[in-house]
Formats: C-alpha cells, sequence, structure tokens
C-alpha cells in the first residue's frame, strides 16, 4: 500500500502486528474506538447529519466486540474482518 493513502504513523505501528496476527498489547483498543463512534453518534444526531460510512463500521466494530475482540488492538479488526471475507460477506 503507497504510504500517501495511509497514515503514515498508524500504518507504520499496526502494519507490523497485522502481518503477524499479534494484536497485543493494544495502542487502542476496538472497544475504546466504539466509545468515540457514540460520541460521533450524539454528535451528528444532534446536528441531523447522515453518518453511512460510519454505520457500515460502526457494524463492524460491534461485530469484532461481539467475537471477544473489544479489548484487542484496533488492528485485530483486520483478522475479523478477513474472517467476513472468507465466509463470504
Amino acid at each position: 500500500i503507497p504510504l500517501r493513502h495511509t497514515n503514515r504513523a498508524a500504518f507504520a505501528s499496526r502494519a507490523p502486528m497485522m502481518a503477524a496476527r499479534q494484536y497485543d498489547p493494544p495502542l487502542g483498543s476496538i472497544g475504546q474506538v466504539k466509545e468515540f463512534i457514540l460520541i460521533i453518534r450524539e454528535l451528528t444526531s444532534s446536528l441531523g447529519v447522515s453518518t453511512p460510512m460510519l454505520d457500515v463500521a460502526e457494524h463492524y466494530y460491534e461485530g469484532a466486540i461481539d467475537a471477544g475482540l473489544g479489548n484487542r488492538d484496533v488492528a485485530a479488526l483486520y483478522a475479523f474482518l478477513s474472517q467476513d471475507l472468507e465466509s463470504g460477506l
């Protein structure tokens, strides 16, 4: 992936974790991102703004939390999505 398409710091710290499928220690957990999603939901709801991309992302974060990955680094979302894709998402 060309670095111009990524947040370089986030990609540099998480790409090796994703490649090794090693998600501990978490730099930021899936559960923490879900908390931010809830804050964004409150704000956008009060403004009457639609969030179609966030709606999709939230679905996957909730699925990862339900699968027991809430305390794992957000890079673990890669493993969760890979399973969905392999099962014919």
